[in-house]
């Protein structure tokens, strides 16, 4: 019995080592680029094109066609929705990230700091609207499950491209939405909008959201998205401190990220934490526990409610943290 767990553990290594390298060499060889500039290509075309050998290209397409990142139709290929998503710094899924790996284990520096003040907002601007592709189907998951209020004035945190918040918006057209992040980055999120036509009840907070003021005692609902793990426990501690005075009596805050105690997606799960301490300075996955012990209440109240098959990354499911009767808790605060 060991040695098929052994086997398998051998041909999953197999299959994700090959599947990497076939990507990885079909990017920097350009199939994904004469794709893009050519829908519908057989594979002869694409080799005329690329000057390459018949035979290997066509296997290369056949792997890529397994791969879901293109597809073809009576021997035409052209790229499937997933490759035409990748944009900007997931167009070599990360490669570049985990190619400082070497030099992150000798020397200790991190291949980016999109943590930092200084590098944040640059980083996140070319990301944000694939970011809002990842998380759409769980922000729309969230909406739906998450029962609310009519008329809610909604707070969205490091709000990127407003995927969190607008999912409410489409649900309710009598609420409004506040987005609070860097200007370049709100940028995406103001285009977003227009294109759902939720434009007239969205406003915007521009800059360090340490710094910004947000007004108090306004919002009914804080969605804070994948904030968290650029955060460092004092960082946690303050942003918690700023949302709840924003918040009203019976305000609720939600916390989406990656939790390290989740047991699901092990592989994933590593990975990402690994690819966190490569793109931050103090990135941080924080067990909900440890989220709990460094907020400022006296009492949680936590609800959790999974959307990983419905999520475009599966790493460790999300979290909906309700903080209930913010009055109450005020007094132990900020006493």
């Amino acid at each position: 019995m060991e040695d098929l767990k052994s086997l398998d553990t051998y041909f999953k290594l197999m299959t994700m080592n090959g599947s990497a390298y076939v990507f990885n060499i079909a990017h920097k060889m350009n199939f994904f680029k004469v794709l893009a500039e050519n829908d519908k290509i057989d594979a002869s075309e694409v080799a005329t094109k690329l000057s390459y050998h018949k035979k290997p290209t066509e296997l290369i397409l056949e792997t890529l066609e397994s791969l879901n990142v293109i597809h073809s139709e009576n021997g035409k290929y052209s790229l499937s929705p997933v490759a035409r998503m990748l944009t900007g710094n997931y167009e070599n899924l990360s490669s570049d990230y985990w190619e400082h790996l070497p030099t992150y284990l000798m020397e200790g520096v991190p291949y980016k700091k999109m943590d930092s003040a200084e590098d944040s907002e640059k980083e996140y601007q070319t990301q944000v609207k694939s970011l809002e592709w990842m998380m759409k189907p769980s922000a729309a998951s969230l909406a739906t499950i998450f029962q609310c209020s009519k008329n809610m004035n909604i707070l969205d945190v490091g709000a990127g491209s407003g995927v969190w918040s607008y999912a409410f918006l489409t649900k309710d057209d009598s609420s409004t939405a506040t987005l609070a992040d860097w200007p370049a980055v709100l940028e995406v999120a103001k285009a977003s909008a227009k294109e759902q036509s939720i434009d007239q009840r969205v406003s915007y907070i521009e800059g360090n959201y340490h710094e910004t003021i947000f007004p108090e005692d306004h919002f009914d609902l804080c969605t804070l998205g994948n904030v968290t793990h650029l955060e460092t426990e004092e960082g946690c501690q303050a942003l918690f401190s700023k949302i709840a005075k924003a918040l009203k009596s019976g305000g609720k805050i939600i916390i989406l990220d990656t939790f390290s105690e989740d047991d699901r997606g092990e592989v994933a799960k590593s990975l990402y934490k690994l690819g966190l301490a490569i793109r931050t300075v103090s990135g941080v996955v924080y067990p909900k526990e440890k989220l709990t012990e460094i907020s400022p209440y006296r009492e949680i109240i936590t609800d959790e409610i999974k959307l990983t098959e419905l999520s475009a990354r599966e790493i460790a499911g999300s979290l909906i943290q309700t903080i209930k009767d913010i009055t109450k808790l005020r007094l132990g605060l900020f006493k």
